[in-house]
């Protein structure tokens, strides 16, 4: 949410979901029209906008580790390519020229803004009698796009869609059937992405690109193995050997990744653009008694940090 919603619009957004445009007061119409980009729709409500994030960070589990900006519009994103040198610069009589052995190598990242939507059904009961259709619209659509968008993040072609992580080039790559997760550990301490005896900052992804964080692996018969590694060095390792043992024990293909280790606030962006959109659509499913709504939102996605992760293949 970019603009602030006022009580007045609340309200008429509420009426909007009940009656569609065709059933709202000149007062309310007034209130919602407040831009082309909706195209028929409504830019959603405060309350909306809360359920609706809450939702899409509850089920897109990236958007709880990495960072995440939000923008009114596409922006230039700069990121640092290669640390800079450490060297002493003068306090006083230096001229900027001084500063050149110390600088970053920098490029940025143009977000494209990507809209990715869903369609949630309500019959018109629901719409007109259920209490809080505003917060089951929103918890329904979050939880529906945030599937799509951690696909996205993961596995988007750069094509028409946002570039992955496992299409992006990364730093660190392992093929090996038999993984050295403690070589994993030490190249991420030695990169100064997480404390080498205390690596509680590194989060594991594993295939499918389901989350396991401080719990729980999955072995070779598909039943769940409890783990439970302390914020040790020999633990955390023991963990991430079991997950690997787990994971290679299963038949797939060669060159597939099974997990993605890192620190993730470091190497991942997801943006926010603009506003979200809502439009309502009574006819398509007037027959059977069903109300459709449609949201669509802008996004986009960047690993800006190569060296932060560690990718595992299949050999």
């Amino acid at each position: 949410m970019f603009i602030k919603r006022n009580e007045e619009y609340g309200d008429a957004f509420k009426s909007y979901l009940k009656y569609g445009y065709g059933g709202l007061d000149s007062k309310e119409r007034r209130s919602l029209s407040t831009d082309q980009a909706t195209k028929g729709g409504a830019f959603i409500s405060e309350t909306f906008s809360d359920v609706f994030y809450s939702a899409l960070a509850g089920n897109n589990r990236l958007r709880e580790f990495c960072k995440v900006i939000k923008s009114p519009n596409k922006i230039k994103f700069p990121y640092t390519t290669a640390n800079p040198a450490i060297e002493l610069v003068a306090e006083s009589g230096a001229s900027d020229n001084s500063w050149s052995a110390v600088q970053p190598t920098s490029t940025y990242h143009e977000t494209a803004g990507f809209n990715i939507g869903c369609r949630v059904d309500a019959s018109i009961e629901m719409v007109m009698d259920y209490p809080d259709i505003e917060s089951y619209l929103a918890e329904s659509a979050g939880m529906a796009l945030a599937t799509k968008e951690e696909n996205y993040c993961f596995n988007g072609t750069g094509s028409g869609q946002p570039k992955g992580i496992t299409v992006e080039t990364v730093a660190n790559t392992t093929s090996s059937s038999a993984v050295d997760m403690d070589q994993v550990l030490q190249s991420m301490a030695v990169d100064g992405f997480t404390d080498y005896n205390n690596p509680r900052d590194l989060i594991i992804f594993i295939n499918p690109l389901s989350l396991a964080k401080n719990a729980i692996a999955t072995n070779g018969t598909d039943e769940t193995t409890k783990v439970d590694p302390s914020n040790t060095y020999d633990a955390y390792i023991s963990y991430l050997r079991a997950i690997g043992t787990s994971q290679l024990g299963k038949s797939g293909t060669s060159g597939a990744f099974w997990a993605c280790v890192g620190n993730w606030k470091r190497a991942f962006v997801i943006f926010d653009i603009g506003e979200t959109v809502i439009k309502r659509d009574t006819e398509s499913q007037a027959a059977n008694g069903i109300v459709n709504f449609y949201v669509t939102k802008r996004f986009d996605c960047k690993l800006v940090n190569a060296n932060a992760i560690t990718l595992c293949k299949r050999s």
